[in-house]
């Protein structure tokens, strides 16, 4: 069945499947010059023009002020989504705004901007050590975090001292909106002092164990300074790369895009989080899998800037391509604080988890997808696990 859903912003209809969730994209009103579709991450009937973050909304009226209302009628530097024909967006100035005018190809490159910069402190409330794996997800991480797996990797004995999880949040949908707003540096800071960091606490408590190993990629949406400045030498950090066209194809098999609610977890170009966000124009001319690639890009620029803020956080960088193997488990449980401990089963003992891909995959369909978004872009190359170039290489 087909539903008729309301097109804020520019008082048009878009119309979609209740049934599959697919997107007709060509169907898609275009947003005026200088705007940015953008299309609901809460249901999948919300649909409506925003200002890319190096610009400012013109002609709207008083700004936004339904915070209740926030995942369908979201505020991007004051725009009102229901403020009708005569909203533009109207390029910031240099000079205005504070924002940093470098730029790699088509993207504005942040990533030498101070990235929620801050006091270290020296967390003594707890004995405790705690990992995180920093991902975009689609990487592995869904096995990695379940006990089940590390049980069947080392045994037993592994996780009478080292709490596994994927996921755990005490408040997801304030996750999921932290990245959006200009304050996200100060949101995440409270958030993970005054609640993230006392439930792993509680739950490290109650569970008498030492270490804490978060695997979910929740923590990507501006929560990685935060728990650096909050935990300082008692967090570590785990950088896990997979190849970027599986991790793309994988989200690609979901439908939507980093921007909509396929994706609960991504960073979005309008994000006040993002270090390397494009304007509209650039992003429409993106296919859904080419969106995927940048957020992967998006997410290393996200790491560049987080080691380049803070130059003293103690991680380990780990890349994968094809299977996880019993190398890349031990290298993280000797990371996480658990060197003595010798796999129990071969890499063709370990479960692949396909469970976001379905079909053959295309791989010359995908090399093809990667050559345009580099056109498109304006990338000179690509590794297996990015685009992005090293923060040392000249800019083009």
């Amino acid at each position: 069945m087909w539903a008729k859903a309301l097109f804020l912003g520019l008082n048009t209809a878009l119309l979609i499947s209740d049934t599959s969730g697919k997107v007709d994209w060509d169907a898609l009103p275009k947003c005026p010059e200088n705007t940015f579709v953008r299309y609901g991450r809460n249901e999948r009937h919300h649909v409506h023009c925003v200002c890319p973050n190096t610009h400012v909304c013109e002609g709207c009226g008083e700004g936004c002020t339904e915070e209740k209302a926030i995942l369908k009628k979201r505020c991007v530097f004051g725009f009102k989504p229901s403020c009708g024909d005569g909203c533009r967006c109207a390029k910031i100035k240099d000079g205005i705004g504070g924002f940093n005018r470098t730029v790699l190809g088509e993207m504005h490159d942040l990533r030498l901007e101070p990235f929620c910069p801050g006091p270290i402190e020296k967390y003594t409330k707890t004995k405790s050590k705690f990992v995180f794996i920093v991902s975009n997800g689609h990487t592995g991480t869904t096995y990695l975090g379940q006990p089940s797996s590390w049980r069947r990797m080392f045994g037993g004995s592994i996780i009478e001292d080292l709490f596994v999880t994927h996921e755990m949040e005490a408040n997801k949908s304030v996750v999921r909106q932290m990245g959006w707003h200009d304050d996200y540096c100060e949101k995440s800071l409270a958030y993970v002092r005054d609640i993230k960091v006392p439930q792993m606490e509680s739950v490290l408590a109650a569970t008498e164990r030492g270490t804490w190993l978060g695997a979910g990629h929740q923590i990507i949406l501006g929560m990685v300074p935060a728990l650096v400045r909050v935990l300082g030498d008692k967090a570590k950090f785990i950088r896990l790369r997979r190849n970027k066209k599986d991790v793309a194809y994988s989200y690609y098999q979901k439908g939507g895009d980093p921007c909509t609610g396929k994706c609960i977890y991504c960073i979005c170009p309008l994000d006040a989080a993002a270090r390397i966000p494009v304007r509209g124009e650039i992003w429409e001319k993106l296919s859904v899998y080419q969106r995927y690639l940048w957020f992967v890009d998006e997410l290393e620029a996200q790491w560049q800037a987080t080691k380049k803020t803070f130059p003293n956080i103690n991680f380990v960088e780990i890349d994968w391509d094809k299977q996880l193997s019993t190398k890349t488990f031990q290298r993280i449980a000797k990371f996480t604080g658990f060197p003595a401990f010798e796999p129990k089963i071969s890499d063709s003992n370990i479960t692949k988890s396909n469970h976001h891909v379905f079909g053959a995959k295309n791989e010359t369909w995908m090399q093809e997808q990667i050559e345009g978004y580099k056109n498109i872009i304006g990338l000179k190359s690509c590794t297996k696990y990015s685009c992005l170039p090293p923060l040392d290489t000249p800019t083009p």
